[in-house]
């Protein structure tokens, strides 16, 4: 059993409001990806209407979670956000997630359901291939030494230039980034379905992912399937914010006429 005071600084460490809103209508909460923080999600408080929330969920092993390790499996990600589950739906609200956060997105709507509590309204994911059809496409980058590792980092181009030009900071940030790799890169799904309306975002010169198997998410829920395509590369989430940000306003707006 969690005492009150573990789960109250369960839920302060790992869930990042964004300019916190008393009674907001609906609730966005944000996965980042692989190395990502939730400052990824700041600046979209500002964007969205106000009586939108955005809450962005902190994974260990950075910012202010830095002295955790890092966590590898999906198991252990997902049981941790159990623990705040109540917290997280009482309210209306949708899932996103960029890249390795859409594989959590979609386990975490899975967990939801299990427990018998308010399914999101919507479950957005974004550059990320179907679950189950990434068994086709295992890599094992966490595996790599270090240089190999961080030129595919580079590669990539989605890790920020200051962390490679100061070593102390790529020293840190490499455990993270290693951790969360292997998560993503041994992550395995049979494919359930979910009871929550998808919608797909993906970039259209992202050479990580094949239109194919990101088609394939239609494939995985009860109700129905939207894709969208952004102009850019992996990580046109940083490149593009307005153009993402405009098609999750435009999913937000939907979905708040379904609460009518």
């Amino acid at each position: 059993m969690v005492s009150n005071e573990s789960r109250e600084e369960a839920i302060n460490k790992t869930l990042i409001r964004f300019r916190a809103r008393e009674e907001p209508e609906l609730r966005i909460i944000c996965l980042p990806y692989a190395g990502g923080s939730a400052s990824i999600y700041g600046s979209w408080a500002d964007s969205l209407p106000t009586n939108v929330e955005v809450v962005a969920v902190q994974l260990s092993g950075r910012a202010n979670r830095f002295k955790e390790p890092a966590m590898n499996r999906m198991e252990d990600i997902i049981n941790e956000l159990s623990r705040i589950l109540p917290e997280m739906t009482d309210k209306p609200y949708i899932l996103f997630g960029h890249s390795l956060g859409a594989k959590i997105v979609y386990e975490l709507a899975y967990k939801i359901e299990q427990r018998g509590l308010r399914r999101p309204l919507h479950v957005i994911v974004s550059a990320c291939e179907a679950p189950h059809r990434l068994q086709e496409n295992r890599r094992n980058s966490y595996l790599l030494p270090d240089e190999e590792f961080i030129s595919e980092l580079k590669r990539l181009n989605g890790t920020p230039k200051e962390i490679f030009d100061n070593a102390l900071l790529l020293e840190l940030s490499l455990p993270v980034l290693r951790a969360d790799f292997e998560l993503s890169e041994k992550y395995l799904s049979p494919g359930f379905k979910i009871g929550s309306a998808l919608s797909v975002i993906y970039g259209s010169r992202d050479e990580e992912v094949k239109f194919d198997r990101m088609s394939s998410w239609s494939e995985l829920s009860k109700k129905y399937c939207k894709t969208y395509k952004v102009d850019g590369s992996h990580f046109y989430i940083n490149t593009q914010p307005n153009i993402v940000i405009g098609i999750v306003e435009r999913i937000i707006e939907e979905s708040l006429e379904t609460c009518i």
